[in-house]
């Protein structure tokens, strides 16, 4: 988070790779000096005196979002409190969230932000566009098989690795996906840039925040671990229930660094995946051995909001027939309810 304030406010990439080998926090920003920034990191005048500017507007601007907080709660609830004179500043060092984003201060004075539409399933994402900060309805579950089910993933931190790190990170998040819901049959979107933690101070559930995308073949490239995570003959069918990830742009008026949520459809049409039960060996890098290890093959399935490994994979056997009777019963119901193109008068 403080790599991608310093990001907004032009500092090179140098300087903030430098910060971060440093371990800089957020409590550690509040504290730095000019002096330290010069003498400690060889950063030149220029770019020091910037983030200490920048960093003080900051924490101005949170005291003051923090005292229209408490003013509105005191006249919401109808006191009349006298000791108001004797409200503290709040001591911004102790949360960073407040500071690395300037948004992220309107919760404190706003109760609710922005709801936002999902990009309609199997729409191109240069079609579609997202606000930043604004809020997607919550993962789901299975529906009716056709209507998708939702994953979301912050990876704010997997978006800046190196390539080989990356693609390893993008393609076990997708790939568990996809095998969860291929194997319940249903329809599904995994979507990175959005957060899925309920715990992170400044967002909620749902909130678009966008990654950095230099590269998008890197994300394309990651699909071929498909061939090295199944077997040659489930790999095939994999490939054709997993579509291209979508690009949808995040819309800041306050970045120069253009962000995007990366979307990946999963659409299992039951004449492909029929009578197969998909197990899946994830990638994922290890930092001792320095390279990409696979997982033991496991089968996943959709169970709620989550994916989750198959318990019993002779009783998930045995109800294959029921899931693919439903999924053909659900593509029937939607191609015989979809309206027709008509002629453009």
């Amino acid at each position: 988070m403080v790599s991608n304030w310093l990001r907004s406010i032009g500092i090179k990439e140098t300087y903030i790779e430098k910060l971060h080998e440093e371990e800089v926090d957020g409590r550690i920003l509040c504290e730095l000096s000019e002096e330290y920034l010069k003498k400690e990191t060889g950063m030149k005048s220029g770019p020091a005196l910037l983030i200490i500017k920048k960093r003080d507007e900051l924490v101005i601007n949170s005291q003051k979002a923090k005292g229209q907080h408490d003013l509105l709660q005191k006249r919401s609830s109808g006191k009349n409190d006298l000791g108001a004179s004797a409200i503290k500043s709040t001591d911004t060092r102790a949360d960073i969230n407040e500071e690395n984003n300037k948004e992220e201060d309107s919760v404190l004075v706003i109760p609710t932000k922005r709801d936002s539409k999902l990009r309609p399933f199997d729409m191109k994402g240069v079609d579609f566009t997202y606000v930043k900060n604004s809020v997607l309805l919550p993962e789901s579950g299975v529906n009716d098989l056709i209507t998708p089910c939702h994953e979301y993933k912050s990876f704010a931190v997997a978006a800046t690795l190196d390539r080989q790190r990356l693609q390893a990170k993008f393609a076990k998040e997708v790939l568990k996906f996809a095998t969860g819901c291929i194997n319940v049959r249903t329809n599904g979107t995994i979507h990175f840039g959005v957060m899925d933690s309920r715990g992170d101070t400044g967002y909620v559930h749902g909130e678009i925040i966008g990654v950095p995308v230099k590269e998008k073949d890197v994300y394309y490239d990651s699909f071929d671990y498909i061939e090295r995570s199944f077997s040659s003959s489930d790999s095939e069918i994999v490939r054709l229930c997993i579509g291209e990830p979508q690009f949808v742009k995040v819309v800041c008026s306050n970045s120069n660094v253009e962000h995007y949520v990366v979307e990946v459809d999963i659409k299992p049409a039951v004449s492909i995946v029929k009578n197969n039960v998909f197990s899946v060996s994830l990638p994922n890098f290890n930092e001792k051995a320095n390279k990409v290890q696979f997982e033991k093959k496991t089968a996943y399935r959709r169970v709620g909001s989550k994916t989750e490994p198959v318990a019993d994979l002779n009783e998930f056997y045995q109800h294959m027939s029921f899931r693919n009777a439903q999924r053909e019963e659900a593509e029937k119901t939607y191609n015989f309810t979809a309206p027709q193109l008509c002629q453009n008068l």
